[in-house]
């Protein structure tokens, strides 16, 4: 039973928490920023983790019971991240020359958004239902546990919309937009140390609670949604499967999709290419029978689904080195799809961006800081007109202090990718994990800003693109 130290008058005591609390809330803060981002360090340092607080991140490790998040287990990922300090992100950060952005479009500016109370903030995931209607969905650090968090532009500034409040432990890591008054977000709740999925519904005047599927007795949470029609969504994610009788332990994490057709989410059958672990990570349709979903399996192999429209197939995906993973897919067309992630180079990451071309996946080059690079998210509007938002680390290897999470937006023009300026706050770090827009409007991103050490201040982070469209086509 994975140790879980007691709340008393707001702080965390107990004898695990007073060993290692100071220096290991910086490593779970570095180690915690997206979905995938503490894949080694729960694999590969599993007594370290399962003692680690959940004050910096709510996402907690999956791989333990009690706790729900959206940070997966896939293999051997990451191995420098597993080291529970700086050090691990020192040697990730290299020696490597810096990329200076390529003002291809505007540079993009914050714009202010409202964080809840005194306690870490976080934005995941985000969506547009039109050019002055975006929402944003994360969760927020309480007294008790952490809370789901949405927050709506509505053209001039954005707002917190309270939801319905599940478990002790409530995250939306996804939403999705078919109108106005249709939108969708999902993500994961936790009771009794049982995870189960969450799925919230926005009728244009508030957010509801509606049913849906939770496969595993133990653990299941979707991580992407995303919407043809108002009877027809798309959710994804992974469950736990049961391990057979008599033979002790848990079982593989398993693909999830599901599926709303105007009444009822229920679980579509997914194939898994591996009887060890796997999850599905984002969702994206070009039509009713055209759907791509895209994740990752616990070889650390690239996962790419597809939906024909009678059933989920697997299709192959290129893959870089020793691991690969994709975090988010935008389809555009039958035959212009694209899906981003990261790639792990012993001691190093870096970006990784795959294209779909009615074919196959084929890697394409895009721009990579070299230290410790990630895309998180991907959102094509144009032919020449797509985005790509996450996070790189800077500063000097030698002196800790000096190292940064900076944020990272590129830009597809149509013939290649360049890094677009973004701002950062003045914390420690600053990464992005959603983009949302429409043609011809603003982009949106959103992400979070805290300084890694501890549960207190971390704010959300909200920024926009510059006028559009003004992107032009550029050489490095």
């Amino acid at each position: 039973m994975r140790h879980r130290p007691r709340k008393e008058t707001g702080r965390l005591v107990g004898s695990a928490w007073s060993a290692i609390a100071a220096r290991r809330r910086r490593a779970k803060a570095i180690l915690a920023l997206t979905s995938l981002e503490a894949v080694a360090y729960a694999c590969r340092a599993t007594n370290i983790r399962r003692r680690l607080d959940h004050a910096a991140d709510p996402r907690p490790d999956p791989s333990a019971p009690g706790r729900i998040g959206r940070v997966v287990v896939v293999g051997t990922v990451l191995a420098a991240l597993a080291t529970a300090s700086w050090v691990g992100v020192r040697a990730l950060t290299g020696s490597r020359s810096v990329l200076t952005p390529v003002q291809a479009c505007p540079p993009w500016q914050f714009v202010d958004a409202p964080s809840l109370g005194g306690y870490n903030n976080f934005l995941y995931g985000a969506a547009s239902a039109g050019p002055d209607d975006v929402w944003a969905v994360g969760s927020r650090i309480t007294e008790l546990g952490n809370a789901a968090l949405a927050e709506h532009w509505t053209g001039t500034s954005w707002g917190t919309v309270t939801g319905p409040s599940v478990g002790r432990y409530d995250s939306l890591y996804a939403v999705a937009a078919a109108s106005p008054r249709d939108v969708w977000a999902v993500g994961a709740t936790e009771t009794d140390h049982i995870g189960r999925t969450l799925t919230v519904h926005w009728d244009g005047s508030r957010w509801s609670l509606v049913p849906s599927p939770s496969p595993s007795p133990s653990y299941s949470q979707l991580f992407g949604i995303s919407a043809v029609a108002s009877n027809d969504v798309w959710a994804v994610g992974t469950y736990r499967a049961a391990h057979p009788v008599g033979s002790g332990g848990l079982g593989p994490f398993r693909n999830l999709i599901e599926h709303w057709d105007g009444t009822r989410w229920t679980v579509i059958a997914t194939p898994n290419t591996t009887p060890k672990d796997s999850w599905v990570n984002a969702v994206s349709p070009v039509a009713a029978d055209d759907v791509w979903a895209v994740g990752q399996t616990t070889s650390t192999r690239t996962l790419a689904l597809h939906w024909g429209g009678r059933r989920w197939r697997v299709v192959p995906t290129p893959n870089r080195d020793r691991a690969s993973v994709l975090q988010s897919v935008s389809a555009l067309a039958s035959d212009d799809v694209w899906a981003v992630g990261f790639w792990d180079k012993p001691l190093d990451l870096h970006v990784l961006v795959e294209r779909w071309d009615g074919r196959s996946w084929s890697i394409v080059p895009a721009p990579d800081p070299g230290r410790a690079a990630q895309l998180n998210a991907v959102l094509s509007l144009g032919p020449s007109d797509s985005w790509a938002a996450g996070k790189w680390w800077s500063g000097n290897p030698s002196v800790p202090s000096s190292l940064r999470a900076r944020s990272l937006i590129e830009h597809w023009d149509g013939h290649q990718w360049s890094v677009i300026s973004s701002p950062n706050r003045s914390v420690p770090i600053t990464a992005l994990s959603g983009l949302a827009g429409a043609p011809g409007a603003n982009v949106w991103a959103v992400g979070m800003a805290f300084d890694g050490d501890s549960s207190l201040g971390g704010r959300v982070v909200t920024m926009r693109s510059g006028s559009r469209p003004a992107c032009r086509s550029s050489s490095r």
